[in-house]
């Protein structure tokens, strides 16, 4: 398995990284990644500790994701927070348990990859190209260099080698596949007999003192929705920068650095022979290699031939267009050391020994003040606005914490006003009060119970500190406004009750051997005729679809059953035939899609069965429950 796992490293893994790296840079930024972690250890893996800042940074990115997916609509009670906090530590401890398990079998990322990875990140890309210019500052915002940043890529990349690799381990025979489009295209012959709810609406009879009873029993479920009217101040980032006025010389300026740094840009194409190994004998095949070429032979015939590096050596060696940035070591040193045409090597690094071929050197130009000066007079204004932006922040923070019985003082100190909105409940408002956060924080102990001013409140590029004004507490609401609703209530549960006898009575009697149509006619009942229902295509509603199929197979004569189904209404219903589906009634290219997908569905059989063996097998300590519910 493990030949398989080598041949299987390339695919949609790169991607994997992709979407890894860019949902946190949305939320955190890049820097999160590379914070030292100085926090206790919640857990340990084999030895190897995940620290409760990494649970911490999961357990906010899954929140986040839950809150995006739901937007307002989230409900109530929907997070639990501490099974949350345990879901996302069991998935670090597989996260490690898998990192240790590719440097056991030596899995790497080869350059090619780490290339195709890094510049397919979005976060690096302008115009959908990749910018080696927002690569660097995008680390350098980090105060991190490109060697730590790749060696999170590689890291990265072979674990998802890892998955692969044991997904294309697994395969389907033909004989599965058979078994599995008997089932999945099986079709069942079927008549039914529907019993609606609606005729026995009429039969219902009630009393006032059945409605009142009800009401004073389930008053819970007839209240008010409790509400809040909130003021709230507001800082917009915005704001700050329509203040801003930059001076035409800084601009000047500002050009002029970045053009001599553009002006030293280039990119080399390049290709290379890669041996594997740090060995005298991988050294000494890097030097034939070496020799064919300085002897004449073509660069790309020797790459085919003898490079370890399989998707390059399939292109000739291959690398495309290389920026400095991009790559690190001594790779890099010896490629921008070269001269257009040079061959040079053996160049070793952690992956082996390289033989090196400049194939041309490209300058990426420098464009002209007016076409970027209004990028330039953007960065500047943004960023001389965040730093008067976080100081009122600050400034707003220090004053409603200060005077934390009101927002006027603050208002008046910042030269802004206090606006309110009516009637924000715990599911939604108008306005400010549509984001979950500025509920949430309202319906607090410390805004609502205690009467305080909230914490400053991050919403895109703005900040508001809110505080409660008015509340109007869950109450009952009066009989007289709910009376019809109950009445409605009840009629449909006492006719559902009618209905469901009457669909026993009719399974009876077509137990005991009266035709379904027979009962249909003498009962003025819905009858449907025998027909076919496919698995694959239910035309009978999910409900009775569900029913259907679950049923027993009618090995013995028909088998006869009921259910409930939408609208209140009940079907009784006959199965006469199970017809399985079979292989030569579909399309060829139907036969090797559904063999896939089963081989895909082994495949992930098999990766879930390889996790469960590595945990059972590993030394896993939690150190401390307490932290999963703090």
């Amino acid at each position: 398995m493990l030949q398989r796992i080598r041949e299987n490293v390339k695919g949609w893994g790169a991607w994997v990284i992709v979407l890894f790296l860019c949902v946190p840079f949305a939320f955190w930024g890049i820097n999160q990644y590379f914070d030292p972690v100085a926090d206790n250890a919640v857990a340990a893996v084999n030895g190897e500790q995940i620290s409760s800042f990494q649970l911490d940074q999961a357990f906010q990115q899954r929140y986040q994701q839950i809150l995006q997916m739901f937007g307002d609509d989230l409900p109530a009670g929907l997070i639990n927070e501490q099974a949350l906090r345990r879901e996302e530590l069991n998935r670090l401890i597989m996260q490690e348990l898998l990192r240790q398990r590719t440097r056991e079998l030596n899995l790497r990322a080869s350059d090619q990859q780490l290339r195709d990875a890094i510049r397919a990140i979005p976060a690096f890309q302008q115009n959908g190209q990749f910018s080696a210019e927002l690569y660097r500052q995008a680390l350098l915002r980090a105060g991190h260099t490109p060697a730590s940043f790749e060696n999170l890529m590689r890291r990265d990349i072979a674990l998802s080698q890892l998955q692969e690799g044991i997904a294309a381990s697994a395969f389907a025979t033909p004989l599965q596949t058979a078994m599995a489009v008997a089932l999945e295209n099986q079709g069942r012959r079927h008549a039914a007999v529907v019993v609606a709810d609606e005729p026995f609406r009429a039969q219902v009879e009630l009393s006032q003192e059945e409605l009142q009873a009800y009401y004073e029993q389930n008053q819970d479920n007839y209240v008010t929705e409790e509400t809040v009217d909130l003021a709230y101040v507001q800082l917009d980032l915005e704001r700050f920068a329509s203040e801003i006025e930059i001076d035409e010389a800084e601009l000047r300026s500002l050009y002029e650095q970045r053009s001599a740094d553009s002006a030293a840009q280039e990119e080399r194409v390049v290709r290379h022979i890669l041996i594997e190994g740090s060995d005298d004998a991988a050294r000494a095949r890097a030097e034939e290699a070496l020799r064919r070429v300085q002897a004449g032979e073509d660069f790309a015939a020797v790459a085919s031939e003898m490079s370890d590096d399989a998707a390059s050596a399939a292109e000739g060696g291959s690398l495309g267009a290389i920026q400095r940035g991009m790559l690190t070591g001594a790779f890099e040193d010896a490629l921008f050391a070269m001269n257009e045409g040079e061959v040079r090597g053996p160049v070793q690094t952690d992956f082996g020994f390289h033989v090196l071929k400049l194939d041309e050197i490209r300058s990426l130009g420098v464009e002209s003040f007016e076409s970027v000066r209004e990028e330039l007079a953007d960065e500047l204004r943004r960023q001389r606005a965040r730093e008067r932006f976080d100081q009122a922040v600050t400034q707003l923070a220090d004053a409603t914490f200060r005077e934390d019985g009101s927002l006027q003082p603050a208002a008046d100190e910042l030269g802004i006003e206090v606006h309110e909105i009516e009637n924000v409940t715990r599911r939604g408002g108008e306005g400010l009060a549509q984001n979950p956060d500025v509920r949430s924080a309202a319906f607090s102990e410390t805004v609502l119970g205690e009467g305080r001013n909230s914490d400053p409140i991050y919403i895109g590029d703005s900040v508001v500190v809110i505080r409660v004004v008015g509340h109007q507490p869950a109450e009952p609401k009066p009989f007289e406004t709910v009376e019809a609703e109950i009445r409605d209530r009840l009629t449909t549960e006492r006719a559902r009750e009618l209905a469901l006898q009457k669909a026993n009575a009719v399974l009876e009697r077509a137990r005991n051997g009266e035709s379904l149509a027979d009962i249909a006619q003498a009962e003025k009942l819905i009858y449907r005729d025998e027909s076919v229902t496919y698995r694959q295509t239910p035309d009978i509603g999910p409900a009775y679809a569900e029913a259907l199929f679950a049923a027993e197979y009618p090995l013995e004569g028909p088998v006869f059953d009921v259910t409930a189904v939408e609208n209140n209404d009940f079907v009784v219903f006959r199965l006469n035939e199970v017809i399985p589906g079979r292989m030569n009634e579909i399309a060829p290219r139907e036969r090797q899609n559904r063999r896939r997908q089963l081989s895909d569905q082994h495949g992930n059989e098999s990766i879930t069965a390889y996790l469960g063996e590595m945990r059972a097998n590993a030394d896993v300590v939690v150190k401390d429950e307490r932290s999963l519910s703090e």
